[in-house]
């Protein structure tokens, strides 16, 4: 027994990490507690008739949520499923036209954007890098597609379960279309963080500081001229290169914050319940 138990909480935290990726698996996961919790209670001997209360208010709740799934499968696969597979067909129609609008973009940051006078070497080689990933995300979104069409029916019928679980599993769908923008906004985001960390680095060395990461104090350092030498040519080299990087991040940022604030309205209606037993 005591070899086994230690290989418990492992397990509960891949499961507690996975639960941060993914909209279904914390639902699933905090279901699971809500449940557990109305059993507890159930099975309790003390709270009187505010006990019951609350579970007739949780039951009516849940099977509302099943209700109003119940309502949105029929309507979307009414008609001999034709709400449904217009639905898929225009999704995949918007995920095709997106690669070239992307494209677009990267063409546009190739050049000068807005007038902006960016670096062309460094502009023309994170294009290249991020197009490549655009080529493999196409035969990503093509693996997806191909999914897409045999479980499109298991998709739309999964509000049978409970609108709170459709709407969980739309915003993971999100998620998995766009995870091209969440990477890129990933590789702007260290590339432009490992800059300002170079640039902040240089300017304490022109000070004759030095971070010292042992003690986590910022230590002073003898310089000699071929420090200052060295460092003014980085310098001078990161500042000319910090309007390119800076542009790559914006528009990869604003482009991840738009489908965060598409995501928004989903998340809410798939936690409806949650926001109802905590503030009601």
């Amino acid at each position: 027994m005591d070899d086994i138990a230690p290989s418990v909480t492992p397990r509960r935290c891949r499961m507690s990490e996975m639960a941060r990726f993914s909209e279904v698996l914390r639902l699933f996961k905090s279901r699971a507690a809500f449940l557990s919790h109305l059993r507890t209670l159930f099975f309790e001997e003390r709270g009187g008739s505010g006990r019951y209360r609350y579970l007739a208010v949780a039951v009516f709740l849940l099977i509302a949520d099943i209700g109003l799934g119940g309502l949105l499968v029929s309507f979307v696969l009414g008609k001999d499923q034709q709400i449904c597979h217009n639905v898929s067909v225009r999704c995949l129609a918007i995920l095709r036209n997106s690669t070239f609008s992307l494209s677009g973009v990267l063409d546009w940051l190739m050049g000068n954007p807005v007038g902006l006078k960016l670096n062309k070497e460094l502009a023309a080689t994170l294009g290249t890098f991020f197009k490549h990933h655009i080529s493999l995300w196409q035969m990503y979104i093509n693996a997806l597609t191909s999914i897409w069409e045999d479980c499109g029916y298991f998709v739309c019928s999964a509000g049978l379960m409970g609108v709170s679980v459709q709407m969980a599993l739309l915003t993971d769908i999100i998620a998995l279309f766009t995870i091209h923008i969440h990477c890129f906004y990933i590789y702007m985001g260290r590339l432009y963080n490992m800059q300002l960390r170079g640039l902040l680095a240089l300017g304490r060395l022109f000070r004759g500081k030095k971070w010292n990461p042992l003690r986590e104090r910022v230590d002073h350092i003898p310089r000699s001229v071929d420090q200052l030498f060295v460092g003014s040519m980085l310098l001078t080299i990161m500042l000319f290169l910090l309007p390119t990087v800076l542009t790559f991040y914006v528009v990869f940022a604003t482009l991840h914050v738009a489908v965060k604030v598409l995501q928004i309205p989903v998340i809410l209606v798939s936690r409806w319940l949650e926001f109802c037993f905590r503030f009601g």
